[in-house]
């Protein structure tokens, strides 16, 4: 049996200061950059960001916008956890 990740919602510490958060969906295979209510936006827009509370709150999942502003950094791992383990690259 495939075991699930977690479905709580963590917010890392330090990311919720940060108005850089919008909410995405599932279309198809594509993972759409949403506001709270579903419309499409451009993440790209700093209009269209959100607090992270504003994100939670929604029924679509919270993404946060990186920038050259923030401190953060992001290593995205494609199929880093496949049928219940995390490959050898993400550990």
């Amino acid at each position: 049996m495939k075991q699930m990740l977690s479905t709580q919602i963590v917010i890392p510490q330090g990311f919720e200061t940060y108005r850089q958060f919008v909410n995405w969906k599932l279309v198809g295979t594509d993972k759409v950059p949403c506001a709270p209510d579903g419309r499409k936006i451009d993440c790209h827009d700093p209009n269209n960001w959100i607090s992270a509370a504003e994100a939670l709150a929604s029924k679509y999942l919270p993404a946060f916008v990186f920038t050259r502003n923030d401190p953060f950094a992001f290593i995205d791992l494609d199929h880093a956890f496949r049928d219940g383990a995390w490959s050898t690259t993400a550990t």
